[in-house]
């Protein structure tokens, strides 16, 4: 997922950073050379530091997917590992099957055709395929392509990168200048995941904005009004105009749940598509074929930040910081991932930290938050991590003993708590979460 706009990073943060994760890890997704095989059986639940070449130690930006990571180093190329059975990681034909080690994708010594191209950020939520955006600002895709997810016009999966093009040619003119086709999707400048559908914002030369979307469309994840695939990228109804946007993101399933949320110039949410836990947060579970405004609730400030968090199976709850930074959630809340100590679904916006919130976090504030499958994380100013919800794979970064939730009846944490000192906690500059794992830059 990209988040547009800076988050603000720890003090003292480095510019490049190591990845550190831990979690689910039958297919590898950690990165730390083994699956199954680790003293933990299949998941990790203490963080650990990923190791790549020595000219590739550090990155600039990081995403988590159902059941594989990607990552950018600091020189523009790609890297991924994990799952690779729709062809994922981007690898070639050549180089199927699951990756316990990070492989790079583009770049000098990569298998497909892209060893030339730099990139400018990566993105992934709970899918099977996977989007980078290129430095020519052109979109591409990778891995499963049923959905139509890849946005290159047909529904094949392909282990090589694809371009994303524009459903309609002539809204999308080529700039031979630039080495661009003819109705190939350009001039982006953020990008985001879902689990069937992906988002792309493009600003053009003249000013103007304009929000794309592709894929599943089932219950309005396109926000384009309508219920029908789209295998190439068609606009998104710009109903927060003239405000333009400043954050975009998108989770969803693979059982035609996607929903997407996005921050505009002035403070305000939108939410469109599948609403079934309340995850639009407009108050109601009906879905939305286009944009709405998320509700506003009582003491809810100007918003600085979004995320959201969608499963395989099924979730979907959403999650911001206001300008106080305090954390608000809504929507699914089975198994406690919104962080209030309890169960129960919420239909609009809760406070969750700052004072008047539901748990003891009352005078914590934060600057950086990320959905998972079931599970939530939030760094604060000082790059401390905190994560609650389920934690049945060791995704929160520390062990829970217990807690009543009304999928699991495992391992959870009802309230957020901070993952504890002395493995990664002063140093992180940026998290993120897969469906059963999360990420942290370090350093």
């Amino acid at each position: 997922m990209l988040i547009a706009g800076a988050i603000v990073p720890a003090a003292g943060a480095a510019t490049n950073s190591v990845i550190w994760d831990w979690g689910y890890n039958a297919y590898g997704q950690l990165g730390n050379g083994c699956n199954t095989s680790c003293s933990n059986g299949n998941f990790d639940d203490t963080p650990g530091a990923i190791f790549f070449p020595a000219t590739r130690n550090t990155h600039q930006t990081i995403a988590g997917d159902g059941n594989h990571t990607l990552a950018l180093d600091s020189s523009g190329n790609v890297w991924a590992w994990g799952d690779n059975s729709n062809g994922d990681l981007g690898l070639g034909a050549t180089n199927p099957g699951e990756k316990d080690t990070p492989q790079q994708v583009t770049g000098p010594g990569s298998p497909n055709p892209m060893a030339t191209f730099t990139f400018l950020e990566v993105a992934g939520r709970s899918g099977n395929h996977s989007l980078a955006l290129r430095c020519d600002h052109t979109v591409w895709a990778w891995g499963e392509g049923d959905h139509g997810e890849l946005g290159n016009g047909g529904t094949t999966d392909s282990s090589v990168p694809v371009q994303v093009m524009c459903s309609v040619a002539t809204q999308c003119p080529a700039r031979p200048t630039r080495g661009i086709p003819a109705a190939a999707l350009s001039n982006i400048t953020m990008i985001a995941s879902g689990g069937n559908h992906n988002l792309a914002l493009q600003k053009l030369p003249n000013g103007a904005e304009q929000l794309w979307a592709w894929g599943d469309d089932a219950n309005g994840d396109l926000g384009d009004g309508g219920t029908v695939q789209e295998n190439a990228a068609v606009r998104v109804s710009q109903i927060w105009a003239p405000a333009t946007l400043t954050e975009i993101t998108a989770a969803g399933d693979n059982a035609n749940a996607g929903f997407s949320l996005a921050l505009d110039s002035t403070g305000k949410m939108w939410a469109w598509g599948e609403n079934n836990h309340g995850q639009i947060g407009n108050g109601s579970t009906t879905p939305s074929f286009y944009p709405t405004p998320v509700s506003s609730s009582t003491g809810l400030s100007t918003i600085l930040h979004i995320a959201v968090g969608g499963s395989e199976v099924q979730g979907g709850h959403s999650l911001a910081i206001d300008s106080n930074n305090h954390v608000w959630a809504w929507g699914n809340n089975d198994v406690g991932q919104l962080g209030d100590g309890s169960t129960a679904q919420q239909l609009s916006p809760e406070q969750i930290t700052g004072s008047g919130s539901k748990n003891p976090k009352i005078g914590k504030t934060f600057t950086d938050i990320a959905g998972g499958g079931y599970f939530s994380l939030a760094r604060d100013g000082s790059g401390n991590v905190f994560s609650w919800g389920n934690n049945t794979n060791g995704q929160l970064g520390y062990a829970t003993t217990g807690g009543t939730c009304a999928v699991y009846d495992d391992n959870c944490s009802l309230t957020p708590q901070q993952i504890p000192a002395g493995t990664i906690n002063g140093s992180v500059s940026r998290i993120e979460a897969g469906d059963s794992f999360s990420l942290a830059l370090v350093g």
